[in-house]
């Protein structure tokens, strides 16, 4: 009987809305997710992530978002960042919680939308 391997399965798939939490993942592990979004989504689509890197510190946070911004528009992504209010301070939303991951009063989601395919710019983060 023949051996029946199978030597690489490739899954075409074409997503419109993706969301990715990023919670506990590093910006290393963003960046290479990002690598592989023109390859997974359709031109028009939106994705979005948890934007919690440096939550406790507002200039790192902005830093981390407009790096974020850069990369995402180099392989064709056009980001916005809208400004969602909360109420952090309040301990009666930590209640249960391990672990405290925001700090602000201002959470700004990330809203990115694929205008244009540019997977070769980036590459694929094997390739690193």
């Amino acid at each position: 009987m023949p051996y029946l391997g199978v030597e690489r399965i490739q899954m075409r798939v074409s997503l419109m809305v993706f969301f990715f939490d990023t919670y506990g993942e590093d910006y290393d592990d963003l960046r290479d997710f990002h690598a592989l979004l023109p390859k997974i989504m359709r031109k028009g689509g939106v994705y979005s992530y948890f934007n919690g890197m440096a939550p406790d510190n507002g200039f790192f946070h902005i830093v981390y978002c407009r790096l974020a911004e850069a990369e995402l528009a180099r392989i064709g992504f056009k980001t916005q960042f809208e400004k969602m209010r909360i109420d952090s301070r309040s301990e009666s939303i930590w209640c249960g919680v391990d672990r405290r991951y925001w700090w602000g009063e201002t959470y700004l989601l990330p809203v990115c939308r694929l205008v244009d395919r540019r997977e070769e710019e980036f590459g694929d983060p094997e390739d690193r």
